[in-house]
């Protein structure tokens, strides 16, 4: 994991300093929002790393595999977007899944 982040950094890096000049006038507002959008992924990373080590790995990757729900919700919230009948179905069967392997 750690590998393929520091390639994708290098070769990030790389591209910037080569096309860096050209792109347009930054905003520091949007590369502070850039940066801690990619300092919250780095540490989700860590993380389900640790609790698929110390944890039961069948409810990590359970967890882990909700993050369209979150994307849904953060749409609806920030962006004030409606979900669609077949979008809350599936946030529905997320939600029971998640009670049913609670439950046992």
């Amino acid at each position: 994991m750690l590998g393929s982040r520091l390639a994708a950094f290098t070769l990030l890096a790389l591209w910037l300093g080569v096309v860096g000049r050209q792109l347009p006038g930054r905003r520091p507002v949007a590369t502070m929002a850039i940066l801690f959008s990619g300092v919250l992924g780095a540490a989700a990373n860590g993380l389900y790393g640790l609790a698929a080590e110390r944890g039961l790995l069948s409810i990590a990757a359970l967890l882990a595999s909700l993050y369209p729900v979150t994307t849904v919700f953060l749409a609806y919230l920030v962006l004030h977007e409606r979900l669609s009948s077949v979008q809350a179905a599936g946030v529905l069967v997320a939600l029971a899944g998640i009670a049913l392997v609670v439950v046992g």
